[in-house]
């Protein structure tokens, strides 16, 4: 049995992806990038992690890397994103948008030198919070926005720098005089998502994906795989260690299940 590709008549997106039309295995990039999350940086960027909200952000990774060359993604990658509905912007964003439509995990990257400037401090701080009363954060689309109080936010220990699962700030956005960087790579509840986007009035790709829920299993999976294209793309080198906050990461439980019960649902 062939099963369609995931982009349509996009062939391309097979190619990039080494995925076969035919299997209904994990491709062969899901067993085999973990290696590229390995530092191999002297620049020893530093990032620190304070997950204050574990239950409805129960797994939070970020990975730091340096030597980052921000340019034009190349244009096989800008058609496949305008194919899905995604407007490239450069190689960095580029990939986790990319990741994002392929693996339905939404992604985001910081410039870390704008996030250590926030605090005045040479570690890049990470504080998952909910907002604070009159709290306001100028976003990726050109808004300011005052977040409602339900919202998650992503901050630095002075300031807000996005609103978790919804949008990144404006503050620490990569564009082209970015040299080193921050991936974050997240699992957020779906319901908390759904309500901060609808009390923010705020609809994004993100959003669209969040709100229907990812598994926290896939998510250093996914990481590695966004790491090997930026080392391709952009050429960053690891530049720290990987740090996951799973506080509430549960364990795999057994299903049983009979023939005779999956019969009778199937009719």
């Amino acid at each position: 049995t062939h099963r369609p590709d995931c982009f349509g008549q996009l062939g391309i997106a097979r190619e990039i992806a080494g995925i076969s039309g035919i299997k209904f295995i994990s491709p062969d990039w899901y067993l085999s990038e973990m290696d590229s999350l390995k530092p191999e940086s002297s620049a020893n960027l530093q990032v620190s992690i304070d997950n204050k909200l574990p239950d409805t952000v129960p797994r939070f990774m970020l990975l730091p890397m340096s030597d980052v060359k921000v340019n034009q993604a190349p244009i096989m990658i800008q058609s496949l994103l305008s194919r899905v509905g995604i407007n490239p912007v450069n190689n960095i964003v580029d990939i986790t948008n990319f990741v994002m439509a392929l693996t339905a995990q939404p992604m985001h990257a910081y410039d870390f030198d704008k996030l250590t400037a926030l605090d005045n401090a040479k570690v890049a701080n990470f504080v998952i919070r909910k907002s604070k009363k009159g709290e306001k954060i100028a976003l990726l689309n050109g808004k300011t926005v005052e977040p409602t109080e339900d919202s998650i936010m992503i901050a630095t220990k002075s300031s807000s720098i996005g609103i978790g699962g919804v949008m990144g700030g404006s503050s620490t956005e990569v564009d082209y005089n970015t040299k080193n960087i921050v991936l974050e790579c997240a699992s957020f509840d779906m319901y908390a998502i759904r309500r901060s986007s609808m009390s923010n009035g705020l609809f994004t790709d993100a959003v669209t994906r969040f709100s229907k829920g990812q598994s926290q299993r896939q998510n250093d999976r996914i990481m590695a795989y966004a790491t090997a294209w930026v080392k391709k793309l952009a050429g960053g080198k690891v530049a720290g260690k990987l740090q996951d906050d799973l506080e509430n990461f549960g364990k795999i439980k057994p299903v049983t299940v009979s023939v005779e019960f999956i019969n009778q649902r199937l009719g």
